[in-house]
């Protein structure tokens, strides 16, 4: 045996493993950190904008890119891959996870530039043909739906509860999203730019809005709650 290429090779796996503790070291601080500050990547957000903490974070942190070079089109709504995207990379996987998986649906196909994110999503019961066999990965994601990736993925459930829990006037006991948002609203979070918060607000009408497309502005703020109640210590 060449003990001389078994030392190489546990050397080389050390300093992946430990290249990989940095990368996460610094993927939390730059999504946690009250005190980070953010250069301005787009032309299109501003530090005077609301969002504006939230996408740069994200931005900065390598979890979602603009939709060109200089613009990040808050205002844009987000896709289903794009929302599928995030959410597998916030929760701590990449794409070399997805070697070996395939996916079922058939609007994916391998040249997609989501298809590892699907993959992986897939075989972490995120999205699941059972429901459908196409995921329609370019249509508008809705605020409900993305709610229900965000509960799946964290591997989060509620049960007991019925519609006297239930805090918004558009939301019933029937809608297949309720438990996820009444996770979201119940879990509270050290949000770095906005303070102690629910996961999940709704709207000041008391609604919650869950049918409406939710624009990549706003996925980006649940985004950051969803990583700080469910991924940080």
């Amino acid at each position: 045996e060449d003990s001389s290429s078994s030392s190489s090779s546990s050397d080389e796996e050390e300093d992946s493993a430990e290249e990989e503790e940095s990368e996460v070291s610094v993927t939390n601080t730059i999504l946690t950190s009250k005190e980070y500050s953010c250069s301005e990547p787009f032309n299109d957000a501003d530090e005077e904008d609301w969002y504006w903490g939230n996408i740069c974070r994200m931005y900065a942190a390598d979890i979602v890119q603009g939709r060109e070079s200089d613009s990040f089109v808050p205002g844009g709504n987000m896709t289903r891959a794009e929302a599928i995207k995030v959410l597998m990379l916030l929760s701590g996987h990449t794409t070399d996870d997805a070697e070996g998986l395939t996916e079922g649906f058939s609007d994916v196909s391998a040249s997609d530039w989501f298809y590892d994110y699907v993959a992986i999503a897939q075989d972490e019961d995120v999205v699941r043909t059972r429901d459908s066999n196409t995921l329609r990965p370019n249509d508008e994601i809705t605020r409900g739906e993305f709610m229900v990736f965000m509960a799946r993925t964290a591997g989060q459930t509620l049960y007991g509860w019925d519609a006297d829990d239930i805090p918004f006037s558009d939301v019933s006991v029937t809608d297949f999203y309720t438990y996820a948002l009444l996770i979201g609203y119940e879990t509270w979070v050290d949000d770095p730019e906005d303070g102690d918060t629910r996961v999940f607000e709704g709207y000041s009408d008391g609604t919650a809005g869950a049918n409406n497309p939710i624009n990549r502005a706003e996925a980006m703020t649940l985004a950051l709650r969803f990583y700080l109640a469910w991924y940080t210590d």
